[in-house]
C-alpha cells in the first residue's frame, strides 16, 4: 500500500494537506511574480497574460486558505480569504466587462474587508498583519476617488501601493506555509 493513499484509494489527510499547502504557495508566488512583474511589462499581450495568471494563482491560493483557516476555526481569516479570492475574480473580469477601471475599483473595495479580516485577528505573523491592515488604506482610496468619479489608473500609484503591501502580506503567507510544512515533516 503506498503511502500517500489508504486502502480506498482515497489520498491521506497528510497527503491532501501538503498538496494543498504547496498549490497555496505556488499559486501566491505566481500572483505575486506576475501580477508585480505584468506591471513592469507594459506590452500587450504579455501584459494581460501576466495579469489573468496573476489572479489565477491568487485565487485558487486565496479559496485554499479559506478553506485551510476554515478547518482551524479561524472564521474571520477563512472569510477574508475567500472575500480576496471574490476580489480577484472580480479584478480579473474586469478587462472583459468593458467597464475595466469601475470593475477594477470595485474588486479592490472588497479588498479592503478582506485584508482587514484576514489582518486583525492574531493566528498570522505581525509584519503580515500590518501589511495587509496597511494596504486596506490604498484600495480604498483608490475605490472611494473611483465612485467620486475621478477614475484612478489601476496602474497608478495608489494601487500600485495597496499591491506592494499585499504582496508584503502575500509573502509572509508563503512563509508560514512553508513553516507549517518544516514543522509537519519533522
Amino acid at each position: 500500500m503506498s503511502s500517500i493513499t489508504q486502502s480506498n484509494s482515497r489520498p491521506t489527510r497528510a497527503a491532501a494537506t501538503d498538496t494543498s499547502r504547496w498549490i497555496v504557495v505556488v499559486g501566491l508566488a505566481i500572483g505575486i511574480a506576475l501580477g508585480l512583474g505584468g506591471s513592469i511589462v507594459n506590452r500587450q499581450p504579455t501584459y494581460t497574460i501576466a495579469e489573468h495568471l496573476s489572479s489565477v494563482g491568487l485565487i485558487t491560493a486565496c479559496m485554499l486558505l479559506a478553506i485551510r483557516f476554515g478547518r482551524l476555526a479561524h472564521w474571520m481569516a477563512a472569510s477574508g480569504f475567500a472575500l480576496l479570492a471574490l476580489a480577484e475574480a472580480i479584478i480579473l473580469s474586469a478587462p472583459m466587462s468593458g467597464i475595466g477601471e469601475a470593475t477594477f475599483a470595485s474588486g479592490v473595495a472588497l479588498y479592503v474587508p478582506a485584508l482587514l479580516l484576514v489582518s486583525l485577528p492574531k493566528g498570522l505573523p505581525i509584519w503580515s498583519r500590518i501589511a495587509g491592515g496597511l494596504a486596506a488604506i490604498p484600495f480604498a482610496v483608490h475605490a472611494t476617488l473611483n465612485w467620486l468619479g475621478q477614475n484612478p489608473s489601476p496602474g497608478g500609484p495608489i494601487a500600485t501601493t495597496g499591491y506592494i503591501l499585499f504582496s508584503i502580506a502575500a509573502i509572509s503567507w508563503i512563509v508560514q506555509m512553508l513553516r507549517n510544512a518544516s514543522v509537519a515533516g519533522r
